[in-house]
């Protein structure tokens, strides 16, 4: 099953940090999120 996943990731620009490896923490954390959500939602819609 492929999924593809649609949407915006809007992140408070004014507030990240200039430092290169501290925005890929940043995007990776959310990134977290996003498939931890997925997730989620697959384990709903499957019926046991």
């Amino acid at each position: 099953m492929e999924r593809e996943i649609i949407g915006d990731i809007f992140f408070a620009a004014e507030k990240l940090s200039p430092v290169r490896e501290h925005l890929r923490v940043i995007v990776a954390h959310e990134i977290g999120h996003i498939y931890h959500n997925v997730a989620l939602q697959e384990n709903v819609m499957m019926p046991r």
